[in-house]
């Protein structure tokens, strides 16, 4: 018999009695787990869903919403997760897109079709039948969707579990150690560590999707906290946090993940956080590109660390390929896959260290001069009391871009702003407009909405603010 995802996750479900959930102070075994997937399928069988299917899951609590997914493999059908912050515009295309047979989540959005489970279903004794084909689908990823519209990739059920083995090879924790999850599962690498560790056996710790950065700063602290994954936006401002060095001790890997973080928050990252903090390089589609973790980002702070094993890098430049140090789009080959861009520009040192040095579509244009958006956020980002910078470019009447920076800072003047802005980045650089703002828009992997900000720019009625 072909092992799956699926029979080897409900066999761990079956035999394990321990805690394999911790979710708001109650920790749920895995026969309880099972009876609560055995409601939902009930549910899910009156939608009519079954074999082929892919349904929608709004992702507001992550367990609910894996516990639904679970519930749709006893149908042979697949899932695809949808962070409950995304506007209803957004999943209706979604649904379209998939050829959704159902919505369905545990609260209600407007403007959406779905089916509302409750948060607690009661749980149906009895044995969970799950014997899907190991050739449909199991779940399907997407890329955050920051710069154009997301991608979307299925894994069919004997894939994933090849993957899952694969990861367990590499990234396993000791037995009685637990990860902890802070972000949706609607993102991608959040999702797929839900995968990792129930069919691993580990236990899973769940935070509310949204939290404070002390509840999750006093989860960090738990002994029994083995991994945790962060967007460095959120790795920043742990690290500002006063106290004690090494803040998390316990930690066996702190991981950066949905986006590019300052070499200084790096260090920062290792030096107050953990040695064990790592910067990982990922793609949908790809999985992990590169990493680099401790030791090395004191060495090498900029780079994003070396390729992975069997992950070949080739830097091109309209197609050519260039030599060491020199800039191109970051084009990566899989074994038995086809050369894929990564939509990332960057280079390969001499030494095989790769460095990022922006987005394809972030290079922007002024009077002829051609320049990395990421260096104008990057500059606004170096001042402490920035939380959050963004760069969003129309076109301009000149025919050079018109470049927005959009900051979200605490305790900080606009002329302090500016004064910073023209000493750290030259005449050419310097952004159009500067918006200073409380809250910037972010998606679910923690990345700034940079196509909410667009859409706010290119509304008349908005005001711009000269800089």
């Amino acid at each position: 018999m072909t092992e799956t995802a699926a029979s080897r996750i409900f066999r761990n479900l079956r035999d394990n009695r321990d805690t394999v959930v911790e979710y708001r102070g109650h920790g749920y075994s895995g026969p309880e787990l099972l009876g609560r997937i055995k409601a939902r399928a009930r549910v899910l069988a009156e939608t009519g869903v079954g074999p082929g299917d892919t349904i929608i899951i709004i992702a507001s609590e992550n367990l609910t919403a894996f516990e639904i997914l679970l519930a749709a493999w006893t149908h042979g059908a697949s899932g695809f997760f949808v962070d409950f912050r995304t506007p209803a515009a957004r999943v209706n295309e979604w649904a379209t897109r998939l050829s959704a047979r159902a919505i369905v989540g545990t609260r209600a959005l407007a403007g959406v079709e779905m089916r509302v489970q409750p948060m607690h279903p009661v749980p149906e004794p009895g044995p969970v039948p799950c014997d899907p084909d190991p050739m449909h689908n199991a779940v399907w990823f997407s890329t955050s969707g920051t710069t154009g519209l997301p991608k979307i990739a299925p894994r069919t059920q004997v894939r994933l579990h090849e993957i899952i083995e694969a990861m367990e090879e590499k990234y396993n924790i000791p037995a009685g150690r637990a990860v902890l999850s802070p972000t949706s599962v609607g993102y991608s690498a959040s999702g797929f560590m839900w995968l990792r560790f129930l069919a691993m056996g580990r236990k899973i710790i769940a935070l509310d999707i949204v939290h404070r950065l002390d509840e999750l700063d006093a989860a960090l602290k738990r002994p029994e906290v083995a991994e945790c994954s962060l967007p460095p936006s959120t790795i920043r401002r742990l690290a500002a946090l006063p106290g004690p060095t090494p803040r998390y001790p316990e930690l066996e890997r702190l991981g950066a993940v949905g986006g590019p973080a300052l070499a200084e928050d790096k260090v920062a990252a290792v030096r107050r956080l953990t040695m064990n903090y790592r910067m990982v390089y990922s793609a949908a589609g790809l999985g992990t590109i590169s990493m680099i973790t401790g030791p090395e980002i004191l060495e090498r702070p900029e780079s994003c660390g070396k390729p992975e094993e069997g992950v070949q890098v080739t830097i091109r430049d309209n197609g050519r390929e260039v030599g060491p140090g020199e800039i191109g789009e970051i084009c990566v080959t899989l074994p038995e896959r086809e050369e894929a861009p990564t939509g990332d520009v960057g280079y390969l040192a001499p030494d095989g260290y790769l460095y990022i040095v922006g987005r394809v579509q972030g290079f922007l244009t002024r009077n002829g001069v051609n320049f990395a958006a990421q260096r104008v956020s990057d500059a606004a980002l170096r001042l402490p009391e920035v939380e959050e910078a963004a760069v969003v470019a129309v076109p301009g009447q000149d025919a050079g871009d018109e470049v927005h920076l959009f900051v979200q800072a605490r305790g900080l003047e606009r002329d302090a702003l500016l004064r910073h802005l023209r000493t750290a980045l030259p005449a050419a650089e310097q952004p159009d407009h500067v918006h200073l703002r409380p809250a910037l828009p972010c998606n679910v992997s923690g990345k700034v909405d940079l196509g909410a900000l667009l859409a706010e720019l290119t509304e008349p009625e908005k005001e711009v603010a000269r800089a």
